[in-house]
């Protein structure tokens, strides 16, 4: 016969954590931009120590998102990945050794970064629709919803409409518009993130944003297909209709064919930035190639971080 300190201890005892595990891909274009979506959306403690995009990042992050019930909680194990934007063939092959990119079970989840404060916004339109077709043509699983582009420093917007005589109202219509389409055509959310000030407080809404995208809680995140700088449209909020009420005249069903793609290349201005930015492919892809990387050496260090993740 159970004791009452025995019937406590085995109540106690079914109190369990739930845990499940999630995988998000980060494809950016530069280590800044990057860094600047790891402060910006990833969970705390989630950092990758990248010094060029030339390689592959790792990183891992605990998250507790809410209690089931009062017999438990549960724990999201995050397993976060970096590699260069736009996708190349090298970096995905880095990244199948530790990920399966075919799995259907809504576990991977892929953020592909631009950046405002690059003056190379004619290029992104193939640089899109070729890292799409790369995943694909690799056979990647990539269910709706579970792909969102993310335009960073979108502020930048009205700087280069201020300083450029290039830069018009319409050209800035025209990339909404062709990026909205690839994520209606696609099936991905499109998130616009202006830059922080030096005095702005960090708050969690875009890292809950983001946490939403990996538990597929499209849902629960606030739509805004309005605002210039800040557009935050969750698959499933868009349509051609709303699309075109931007201008009438666009078309989104043909934002994927080759004239579509000609015509945004020769159409949207390019401007020399000042800046290190360019509109041409970074120097740290540019200057650093496969072999003058220790390729074994590199999947190596990433390979022992996972096994300590897993171990731990």
């Amino acid at each position: 016969m159970s004791t009452s300190w025995e019937l406590l201890a085995k109540r106690l005892g079914s109190k369990t954590e739930t845990r499940s595990k999630k995988t998000a891909i980060v494809c950016a274009p530069t280590v800044e931009s990057l860094k600047q979506f790891e402060v910006r959306c990833l969970p705390n403690g989630c950092n990758f120590t990248n010094t060029t995009m030339s390689v592959l990042g790792f990183s891992t992050a605990e998250i507790e998102i809410g209690t089931r019930d009062r017999s438990g909680r549960q724990v999201l194990e995050l397993d976060a990945y970096a590699i260069s934007f736009p996708i190349t063939a090298f970096a995905l092959e880095y990244l199948k050794a530790f990920v399966n990119l075919k799995s259907p079970d809504y576990s991977v989840s892929w953020f592909l970064v631009l950046d405002w404060t690059m003056s190379n916004q004619r290029f992104w339109l193939q640089e899109l629709i070729s890292s799409i077709e790369l995943l694909s043509s690799n056979g990647a699983c990539i269910p709706a919803g579970l792909m969102t582009i993310c335009c960073l420093n979108t502020d930048h917007i009205y700087t280069w409409q201020k300083n450029t005589t290039q830069w018009l109202p319409d050209h800035v219509e025209h990339i909404q518009q062709a990026l909205r389409s690839i994520c209606l055509l696609k099936k991905c959310s499109l998130f616009y993130y202006p830059t922080l000030s030096p005095s702005s407080v960090l708050s969690d809404f875009d890292k809950d944003v983001a946490l939403n995208v990996l538990l597929g809680k499209l849902d629960s995140i606030p739509a805004d297909l309005v605002s210039t700088s800040k557009l935050r449209i969750p698959w499933g909020c868009d349509s051609i209709g709303l699309i075109k009420t931007v201008s009438e005249s666009f078309e989104p069903s043909q934002v994927l064919t080759n004239e579509f793609k000609e015509k945004f290349g020769t159409f949207i201005p390019r401007v020399i930035a000042s800046s290190a930015h360019n509109d041409e492919m970074p120097l740290e892809q540019e200057s650093i190639g496969p072999y003058k990387i220790d390729v074994q050496h590199e999947l190596q260090k990433i390979y022992d971080q996972v096994q300590k993740h897993i171990r731990s």
